[in-house]
């Protein structure tokens, strides 16, 4: 009786460690694909007349990139904790378009472009203009 319950207990504990790679892996593939969608959409901020309601939408479309503390409660972030992702844009600030970009939005005219400026300077964690 004992070995039975042993080889289910086994059992179970390899389908968890699955269960829990696969979500892991799943949610590595859809973040990318998120960072991807968010390339196109950076780009027709850098546009004149990017408006309150663009923002409004960029930052609903992409919540999790901007604030990614508010997608995780506190059962998962027991389980996933070595996992969560405190800048979610760090590697985008190393691309050649926000580079290339930051400054045109930190500087525009439109106080929408500059308060987009601050949410990704934000998400990525840039302290370059720290002072």
């Amino acid at each position: 009786m004992k070995l039975i319950k042993f080889e289910v207990m086994k059992v179970t504990n390899t389908y968890v460690k699955i269960f829990f790679i696969s979500i892991i892996l799943n949610s590595s593939t859809l973040f990318s694909q998120a960072i991807q969608e968010f390339k196109v959409d950076f780009k027709s901020a850098l546009k004149d007349g990017f408006s309150e309601t663009d923002l409004q939408e960029l930052h609903s479309n992409y919540f999790d990139l901007f604030t990614p503390q508010y997608n995780v409660t506190d059962n998962e972030d027991k389980l996933v904790k070595d996992f969560r992702i405190h800048y979610p844009l760090l590697k985008f600030k190393e691309s050649r378009l926000y580079k290339k970009n930051i400054l045109q939005l930190l500087n525009s005219k439109n106080q929408h472009q500059r308060v987009f400026a601050y949410m990704l300077i934000s998400a990525s964690g840039d302290t370059t203009f720290e002072s």
